[in-house]
C-alpha cells in the first residue's frame, strides 16, 4: 500500500474527529492566523498605527478564543506538556526570569504571551497529523493570499520602498521581505505535504505551492529558496525510503557523496556559498552583531537579561551594543543568541537538547505516513532559520508553535 492510500484511509477517520470538534478546530485555525502577526507589523512599519497599548489589544481575541479551549481540554494540554518536559521547563524559566529581568514589565508580558503560545501548540498537537497540517496550512494560505492583495492593491505597505534596504522586494503583510520569505519557504514544504496527503483538497494545495513559491521569488529571499529545496528534498527522500531498502541505501550514499562534495567545494572556495546566496561573508552584518551579543551574554551567562527584555530596555545593555555596531538592531539575528541573551546558556542548552531530540525523531519518522511528510521538512526548515533568525522560544509565533506541536506529537509516538 502506497502513501496516498494509507493517508487517505487515515484521513477519513481524522476528518470525523475534526467534524466532531469543529468549533475548537476553527478557533485553532483563527489563532494560527493571528500567530503569523498578519497586517499588524506592516501597519506599524508604515506608521499607520503606533506601538503601545492598542497593539497589545490585538492579542485579546486570541486569548479569548483559547481560554475556553484551554480550560475544557486542560488534561490534553497537560499531557502534551508532560511529553515535552524540556520545553515546559523553558516556559517556567521564562516566567521566572521576571525576577532578574532588566525590564520586568516587558518580560512579564512576553512570558504570558509565550505561555499562551505553548498552550496553543500543545492543544494543536492533539489533532491528527493531517488536521494539524491543515490548520497551519490554512493560516499560511490566508497570509499568502493577503500578501498578494497588499502588494498589488497597497504597494506602499506590501512592497519595500525606495528608502529601504531592499527596494522593490515584496514583504506582503509583514514589515520585511525576509519574514515573507521565511513564512512562505516553510509554507511551501507544508503545502507540498498536504498536496500529497490531503487528496480531497489537492488542487487547493497545489495552487498554494505555486503562490508560495512566487512570493518567495518576489521577496528576493535566498533563504526562502533554500527552505523550498530542503523541504522538497526531504519529502522526496521520504518517498524514496518508503520504496524499500535498495532505494534507502542509494539515498544514504547519494547524501554522503553530496555532503562530502559540498564540504570539499567550500574548503577550496569558501566564498562560493555566499556568492550563490547573494550574501557577503558577514551575512549582511550579522557576524558583527553576534560578536557583540556574545560579549553581552558573557556578562550574564547563567541567567541572561530576562525573557524578551534585552532589546526592549532602552537604557539597558542593548544601547551599548547598538552604539558599537552603529545601527538600531532589533534582535541578534540568531535564535540561539537571543535565547542566551534572554535566559542564559543553561536554558539555551535545554532548548538545543529538545531540538536535537525532535530532529532525531523526525528523521526516524521519515518513511512513515503522514508524519514523515510533515515533520522532517518543517523541523529542518525551522532549525535552519534559528541560525540567523529569532524563532527559538518565540511568543506569538506560528513557526515556533508548530515546532512545539510537532515535538509533542513525535514525543508521544516515541513513548507509545
Amino acid at each position: 500500500m502506497g502513501w496516498a492510500a494509507t493517508i487517505d484511509a487515515r484521513g477519513r477517520s481524522a476528518d470525523a474527529v475534526t467534524d466532531a470538534a469543529a468549533p475548537p478546530f476553527v478557533a485553532l485555525v483563527f489563532c494560527a492566523i493571528m500567530f503569523t502577526e498578519p497586517v499588524l507589523n506592516a501597519l506599524i512599519a508604515n506608521n499607520i498605527i503606533a506601538q503601545g497599548d492598542f497593539v497589545r489589544l490585538f492579542w485579546a481575541p486570541v486569548y479569548l478564543a483559547l481560554l475556553p479551549i484551554a480550560w475544557r481540554d486542560r488534561a490534553i494540554i497537560l499531557a502534551a506538556a508532560a511529553k515535552t518536559p524540556l520545553l515546559s521547563a523553558l516556559t517556567v524559566i521564562a516566567l521566572a526570569s521576571c525576577l532578574w529581568s532588566v525590564a520586568p514589565d516587558v518580560t512579564f508580558r512576553r512570558a504570558i504571551g509565550l505561555v499562551v503560545t505553548m498552550i496553543f501548540a500543545w492543544r494543536l498537537s492533539a489533532l491528527s497529523w493531517l488536521d494539524m497540517a491543515r490548520a497551519a496550512g490554512a493560516a499560511l494560505l490566508a497570509m499568502a493570499a493577503l500578501s498578494f492583495v497588499f502588494a498589488l492593491a497597497w504597494p506602499a505597505a506590501g512592497i519595500m520602498g525606495p528608502g529601504s534596504t531592499h527596494p522593490g522586494a515584496w514583504a506582503g503583510v509583514w514589515p520585511h521581505k525576509n519574514v515573507l520569505g521565511n513564512m512562505m519557504g516553510l509554507g511551501t514544504g507544508l503545502f507540498m505535504a498536504l498536496a500529497i496527503a490531503d487528496a480531497q483538497r489537492r488542487r487547493l494545495w497545489l495552487a498554494a505551492i505555486a503562490g508560495a513559491v512566487a512570493l518567495c521569488v518576489l521577496s528576493t529571499s535566498a533563504t526562502a529558496l533554500v527552505l523550498i529545496v530542503v523541504g522538497g528534498g526531504l519529502i522526496g527522500a521520504g518517498l524514496l525510503v518508503r520504496r524499500g531498502v535498495v532505494w534507502a541505501t542509494a539515498l544514504v550514499l547519494a547524501s554522503v557523496i553530496a555532503g562530502v562534495s559540498i564540504w570539499l567545494l567550500l574548503l577550496t572556495t569558501p566564498t562560493l556559498l555566499f556568492d550563490l546566496l547573494g550574501r557577503d561573508a558577514t551575512l549582511t552584518g550579522r557576524t558583527e552583531i553576534w560578536t557583540e551579543a556574545l560579549r553581552a551574554i558573557a556578562e550574564r551567562p547563567a541567567t541572561g537579561y530576562g525573557f524578551g527584555a534585552f532589546w526592549e530596555a532602552k537604557e539597558g545593555p542593548a544601547f551599548f551594543l547598538r552604539a558599537v555596531i552603529g545601527w538600531d538592531a532589533p534582535n541578534a539575528h540568531s535564535g540561539w543568541l537571543d535565547l542566551a541573551l534572554a535566559l542564559g546558556w543553561g536554558a539555551t542548552a535545554l532548548c538545543a537538547m529538545s531540538a536535537g531530540a525532535t530532529a532525531f525523531r523526525a528523521t526516524r519518522a521519515l518513511s512513515e505516513a503522514p508524519a514523515g511528510l510533515i515533520a522532517p521538512p518543517f523541523v529542518a526548515g525551522l532549525l535552519m532559520l534559528t541560525i540567523t533568525e529569532g524563532y527559538a522560544l518565540q511568543e506569538h509565533s506560528l513557526p515556533w508553535a508548530l515546532f512545539v506541536a510537532i515535538a509533542a506529537k513525535l514525543a508521544a509516538r516515541a513513548h507509545s
